[in-house]
């Protein structure tokens, strides 16, 4: 169940693959991503956020788990979003086409292709550095876990 302090005006609702599938719900989870990563920004700042190096180690896999789907979930956006065009139900918005010179549906969905295969590489990206980051951290270890020669750097 997921209940974030600046939604005391809304009832908390659960995160389900199973929906309830809605326009609002789908924007309602992608909220809750934000406000996750926020509130989590905070949980590792704080001193009683993490007590050992597990802590941070599980936080990094956590995180790569869901670095690692973001590739598929932009995808499916791009891919949504070329469809409805190609469908007649999205279109260019006149007022944008004079400021940003987008000229027809075509020229908007090869721009919002070219920036859906961006955002997938940078996710595949952070996946892998996520990772990276993980086993780096695993190689730490409180001090008296330590053998005393090691420590020592003999």
């Amino acid at each position: 169940m997921v209940g974030m302090e600046q939604q005391d005006q809304q009832q908390p609702f659960v995160l389900s693959r199973l929906g309830p599938h809605s326009p609002a719900y789908t924007r309602d989870v992608a909220q809750a991503v934000a406000d996750t990563v926020n509130v989590l920004g905070t949980a590792v700042h704080v001193p009683e956020g993490m007590a050992e190096a597990a802590d941070a180690v599980a936080v990094l896999e956590r995180l790569e788990q869901a670095a690692a789907d973001l590739p598929r979930v932009v995808e499916r956006i791009g891919g949504w979003m070329r469809a409805e065009t190609a469908a007649g139900r999205l279109a260019v918005d006149p007022e944008r086409t004079v400021a940003d010179g987008a000229a027809s549906d075509d020229a908007a969905v090869g721009a919002l292709q070219l920036r859906v295969a961006e955002a997938r590489a940078l996710a595949e990206a952070l996946t892998e550095a996520l990772g990276e980051a993980r086993e780096a951290a695993g190689e730490l270890r409180p001090r008296e876990a330590v053998p005393a020669d090691q420590a020592a750097g003999v």
